[in-house]
């Protein structure tokens, strides 16, 4: 992604103030323009397309640095059996958490309702490359698994970052580690030793 110039730095920024004073309005390119003192056609000439626009600007700020070291992190994890999970607890997440404001107000409103399909779309096919690459052969085909492991995967972080104060990454990574190592039944299951 290319460098944002400051305007556009502005233009973010404002998306989300006005996002976390209002999160039951539509944001527009009026509002957007009113709060960076710009007018709207200067707006649309120079910075952004539209709203859509930028929220797909936050959507790659969001990933950029994910994304970037996925490609590595995957070819070093599987030549020296690391499990994904230490992609995502030791890269993912501090960058998630670096993101918190950002993702609170995207989690808790309905500003982009395309957020999760996006997080869904994004990061399944790059679970099931990593099932592919190990070999791993899922009964239930590894398009789906990848479907199932980033759902319970955007579930725990969704639940985390819209806390009112997250804990930090070293402490959630514990949580988090634990929650994945189990199945999702075995919450609701009465435990056989009492």
């Amino acid at each position: 992604m290319a460098n944002l110039s400051d305007n556009q730095e502005k233009i973010i920024d404002a998306f989300f103030t006005l996002a976390a004073a209002n999160p039951d309005t539509t944001i527009t390119v009026q509002m957007l323009a009113d709060e960076v003192g710009l007018h709207r056609s200067t707006f649309y000439r120079y910075y952004f397309a539209s709203v859509d626009d930028v929220l797909d600007h936050i959507h790659a700020l969001i990933d950029q640095d994910i994304l970037s070291g996925f490609d590595e992190s995957l070819e070093e994890d599987i030549t020296s059996n690391q499990p994904l999970y230490d992609f995502l607890d030791n890269t993912v997440l501090p960058t998630l958490y670096n993101r918190r404001a950002w993702l609170k107000v995207l989690y808790k409103t309905d500003l982009d309702p395309t957020f999760g399909h996006y997080l869904l779309d994004t990061y399944t096919p790059i679970v099931e490359r990593y099932l592919d690459k190990i070999g791993k052969q899922s009964p239930i085909g590894n398009h789906f698994a990848a479907r199932v492991v980033m759902g319970e995967f955007l579930a725990l972080v969704s639940t985390w970052l819209t806390d009112d104060e997250p804990e930090p990454v070293e402490l959630f990574k514990e949580k988090f580690i634990a929650v994945l190592s189990v199945a999702p039944l075995d919450f609701l299951s009465v435990d056989d030793n009492k």
